[in-house]
């Protein structure tokens, strides 16, 4: 399981992206500056990519970690295999999916 990934913005892709996002960011007025790039961890806001009403994707910002578990605590992972069992991440597995863009991740021992 995986607790650190890293965006990187030498990747054309990526770096279009993270311009597109903080431009709309910034029109908002909100989480510009706050959008993490290189080394992402729990907690950091970072590009994700959901689907809106219609099914369209569309990229935004998301505060990396899952919250309403225990209080204080956040969750960063499920488990493939009872992911749609768990009562924690049933519905938002089944409706609420995202893509997290990033270069590689990092598994720390």
């Amino acid at each position: 399981m995986c607790g650190r990934y890293f965006f990187d913005l030498d990747s054309e892709e990526l770096s279009a992206l993270y311009k597109k996002i903080q431009e709309q960011a910034r029109q908002e007025e909100r989480l510009a500056e706050k959008i993490a790039t290189g080394e992402i961890y729990p907690t950091n806001h970072v590009i994700t990519i959901g689907g809106n009403k219609d099914n369209k994707p569309v990229a935004g910002v998301t505060k990396w970690g899952f919250t309403g578990f225990k209080k204080g605590q956040l969750m960063i992972n499920a488990r493939s295999e009872s992911v749609e069992q768990k009562k924690t991440f049933a519905k938002p597995f089944q409706d609420n999916r995202c893509v997290f863009p990033m270069t590689g991740l990092y598994r720390v021992r």
